[in-house]
């Protein structure tokens, strides 16, 4: 899959690196030359040059969008901080022919201007990974909730084959991470202090955007494919 992602704060870069790592190929435009070159250098540092590009300039300039291989685009995910840069952006690209295209909407009260144009939105405080599962249909995409303006992530886990059962009470969970759910043997617990935590069970968890990767680690997690 390919996908255009408009806005590389940490939203959007969130979004980018989880595509990357799932082989899609992917391509950012972010205006403000430092932001962009902080998310270059995690993808250099993550080994992700040959899937993911990040140009530097405005997601609402046809010429850029152009440079950035919209026609070739499957997805265009319009998310930067800004509603009025993700309304044009993701018009835009709707005329520049891509027909599967999200905007992130970041002030509930610009919603209907948003609906008025058929363009699908999600908003910062709703559970992203819900209305992406719905309408985008893609592996990573589905996992990943973003609220509360970029600093809430919520994922799936799935536990790994080393990591050796316990009660989640005694398990040390980073401060800014919350285990929400277990799916175990098909049954979806809401996780509590004597959930038992074990190999091939899958956690819903949500973490701050900064400390995302630290839960993974303490799973021993393989990847969360449906």
């Amino acid at each position: 899959m390919r996908t255009l992602v408009i806005g590389g704060g940490k939203v959007g870069a969130f979004l980018a690196l989880k595509l990357a790592h799932d082989g899609h190929v992917v391509r950012v435009l972010e205006s403000d030359r430092g932001i962009a070159q902080k998310l270059e250098d995690r993808i250099s540092a993550e080994g992700l040059r040959a899937n993911c590009l990040v140009l530097v300039g405005d997601g609402t300039n046809v010429k850029l969008l152009k440079d950035a291989d919209i026609g070739r685009a499957d997805w265009v995910l319009a998310v930067s901080g800004l509603d009025d840069v993700n309304l044009v952006a993701a018009q835009l690209a709707r005329t520049l022919g891509v027909d599967k295209v999200l905007a992130r909407l970041n002030d509930p009260a610009n919603r209907e201007t948003f609906k008025a144009l058929g363009i699908k939105t999600v908003a910062v405080t709703d559970l992203m990974a819900k209305a992406l599962e719905l309408d985008l249909k893609a592996d990573v995409l589905e996992r990943a909730a973003v609220l509360a303006h970029g600093q809430i992530v919520v994922t799936e886990i799935n536990v790994g084959s080393d990591f050796v059962a316990r009660p989640l009470r005694d398990i040390e969970i980073p401060v800014h991470s919350v285990i929400i759910a277990v799916e175990h043997d098909d049954a979806v617990l809401i996780a509590r202090g004597d959930t038992v935590i074990s190999y091939g069970d899958r956690i819903v968890a949500s973490s701050l955007i900064d400390t995302a990767d630290e839960l993974p680690l303490i799973f021993k997690a393989e990847r969360a494919d449906h």
